[in-house]
């Protein structure tokens, strides 16, 4: 008996979320650092707390959300190659992480191979940003 998986992308962007996946400015580029402090080119450590999350869908638009509750902003794979830079030292000056939401293939289910594959692929995807 098979058992069908099937995940939304709700439930993606809550393992993203879980795994702690965020986006930051690569340690190997620190030199190459947009914001005026390098500091605010590493990840957002902050501990636990409760969440407020923005889903970004539209390029600059984060200039005009409400960021005094604001913990996390979720972008999608689409949105990685035009991120604004100005929008990582904006974030993490507000201690408010960036995270990126990826899909998961599901004939990555109960594929060991292709999940470490995906899993190598996602990670350098999100540090090329």
């Amino acid at each position: 008996m098979a058992i069908s998986i099937s995940f939304s992308p709700v439930m993606i962007m809550l393992m993203v979320l879980a795994s702690g996946l965020n986006i930051y400015w690569s340690e190997t580029y620190a030199s190459n650092c947009p914001c005026q402090s390098e500091s605010l080119c590493l990840p957002v450590d902050v501990g636990v707390r409760p969440e407020v999350v923005a889903f970004s869908v539209y390029y600059k638009t984060w200039k005009h959300y409400n960021w005094t509750h604001l913990t996390t902003i979720v972008l999608d794979e689409i949105q990685l190659t035009e991120v604004d830079p100005e929008l990582l030292c904006y974030a993490h000056a507000r201690n408010v992480r960036l995270l990126a939401l990826v899909k998961f293939p599901k004939e990555a289910i109960q594929n060991r191979t292709l999940q470490q594959s995906w899993i190598i692929n996602t990670i350098q995807m999100v540090s090329d940003y």
